[in-house]
């Protein structure tokens, strides 16, 4: 076990070097971003480079979600985990020292800590939803295991102050709100305890953290939502956004908790079986197929209806019937024989006296 100034200088020594790992990182990912300074009151101070402008949606009710949010019945349902992270704790860079008593767990900043949550989710344990089709950004080569919603910018104002956040989670209370996230600006969310909800340091950074703590118990528990707090949001692609401290980490894992569940369910064969048997009927057979007894039945009895003669004395001249005339005895056909029918009537004996 290492002594308490020992643990100090490990932990800063780690720090230190996982700060300048990333920041050479970013410096390497960074691509034609916006450099320039602004002021942060104003979000008018700088301009957008990309031609598509996304709506601003206006006036949405907005609460708080943190890293290991007591609220799980409002997000994915675990403190832990998200809709795509599995171990949301370890990729935002819970690490722990067993060696140091006094520091066991600490945070190592792995992923952006300014994220937010919408109240929809892209794909689903059975793939990609049909209505992820219509997001402005998808494409026919996206993965049918992987969100494109993940990661995504928006741009949260309140008020004159503004920052910029990835989307990481969904919620709140709704995965579906479709019309909402992608409608137009007066859409209204289906949720009525918010539309929106941003991490502690984008609502400490808008200025409005100290709004929220009437709505949350000691715990943490959100109680009411009477004191609404209320935020503009807007999607923002990755070009457009500004430098700011929101870009000191930048997200950029894919999604890994749907993917494992999308791979549970094909690989689970009872339960596809359950599915094609119970769910999904058969279609009806146009016309039934014969068996091959009553099909050899058939044939037989159509061969010895063509072949069966048109009068019983071989050694008669007969005329046979036009092709296109029953393969039966008319009285045309019984006319036209040299010797009368066999079978004409019998005749009535005589008595004698």
């Amino acid at each position: 076990m290492l002594d308490f100034y020992s643990c100090f200088l490990l932990i800063l020594s780690i720090v230190l070097f996982h700060d300048a790992v990333h920041t050479l990182d970013n410096k390497s990912n960074s691509s034609n971003s916006i450099q320039q300074t602004y002021n942060v009151k104003d979000s008018r101070q700088f301009e957008i480079a990309s031609e598509r402008i996304f709506t601003t949606h206006y006036n949405i009710k907005t609460i708080l979600h943190t890293l290991g949010d007591p609220n799980i019945e409002l997000f994915s349902g675990h403190q832990e985990s998200t809709a795509w992270n599995a171990d949301w704790y370890g990729k935002m860079g819970m690490t722990t020292l067993e060696k140091c008593p006094y520091f066991q767990d600490f945070m190592l900043s792995n992923e952006n800590y300014y994220f937010c949550t919408l109240p929809y989710n892209d794909i689903d344990k059975y793939g990609r939803k049909s209505s992820a089709h219509l997001i402005p950004w998808a494409t026919l080569n996206d993965p049918q295991d992987h969100s494109i919603l993940k990661n995504k910018w928006i741009r949260v104002a309140h008020k004159n102050s503004f920052a910029f956040c990835q989307i990481e989670d969904v919620g709140p209370e709704n995965d579906d709100d479709f019309h909402y996230v992608f409608g137009a600006s007066h859409s209204i969310p289906e949720s009525s305890v918010g539309g929106l909800a941003i991490s502690p340091i984008v609502a400490n950074f808008l200025g409005i953290m100290s709004k929220f703590y009437e709505n949350y118990d000691s715990n943490g528990k959100l109680t009411t939502t009477d004191e609404d707090v209320r935020c503009s949001w807007q999607f923002f692609q990755e070009e457009d956004v500004p430098e700011g401290p929101w870009k000191k980490r930048v997200t950029r894992s894919k999604s890994d908790h749907i993917q494992l569940n999308y791979q549970q369910y094909w690989d689970e064969s009872n339960d596809l079986k359950k599915i094609d048997t119970e769910i999904i009927d058969p279609m009806p057979a146009p016309y039934s197929i014969p068996s091959s007894k009553s099909t050899a039945s058939t044939s037989t009895t159509s061969t010895s209806a063509s072949t069966s003669p048109t009068s019983s004395d071989n050694n008669t001249n007969t005329v046979s019937a036009p092709p296109t005339a029953a393969p039966t005895d008319t009285p045309a056909t019984a006319a036209l024989t040299d010797t009368p029918s066999s079978t004409a009537p019998p005749s009535t004996p005589t008595s004698t006296s």
